[in-house]
């Protein structure tokens, strides 16, 4: 990731996508304290670039909520969603669904 920072630019796309593949990478080989951080940086620069209510945020704060469920933070996770759910709403994008698909997600039977 050196090599992209140092060639693009910090604040760039491209940074800001291979971060949080990274961060996601970490969480899935089971490692969500590790990737945690790489999220929460992620959403940083992001923000940095685009506002805090761009559309481009969605796919960040769903792996960054996915990191705090690993680490049983529910509420981070829900506030992480909750976001992502507001911003795709404004936004209209194509992440439009999640809202459907997270109904169900935190409740009791």
């Amino acid at each position: 990731m050196q090599m992209q920072v140092t060639a693009h630019g910090y604040y760039t796309f491209d940074v800001v996508y291979t971060m949080n593949n990274l961060g996601v990478i970490l969480v899935d080989m089971g490692q969500p304290q590790r990737g945690k951080p790489v999220l929460q940086q992620a959403l940083q620069v992001a923000t940095a670039l685009y506002g805090s209510n761009h559309e481009k945020l969605i796919h960040i704060l769903l792996s960054l909520g996915g990191a705090f469920l690993a680490l049983d933070d529910d509420e981070s996770a829900r506030n992480c969603f909750a976001r992502a759910e507001a911003i795709e709403k404004r936004a209209k994008s194509p992440w439009r669904r999640i809202g459907s698909q997270l109904k169900g997600w935190g409740s009791t039977p």
